[in-house]
């Protein structure tokens, strides 16, 4: 995994942690929502930086001249 990957999974799940009253003995949870909410992202093309990558054109009337 890499590290900057492992950095926003890092970030989210703390987001998580705070956004949910900073409980104890829940990081492992809070670690797989991030990671799977980080790989949902990757999939629709949103990148970590907060910029938003257009997804791959579904077909040829999607191409733009």
């Amino acid at each position: 995994m890499p590290d900057d990957r492992e950095q926003a999974i890092r970030e989210r799940a703390y987001s998580i942690w705070e956004h949910q009253g900073c409980p104890a003995g829940h990081s492992l949870d809070h670690w797989l929502q991030a990671e799977t909410e980080i790989e949902n992202d990757e999939a629709l093309g949103i990148r970590h930086e907060g910029k938003l990558e257009p997804p791959p054109p579904a077909g040829p009337g999607d191409l733009e001249c």
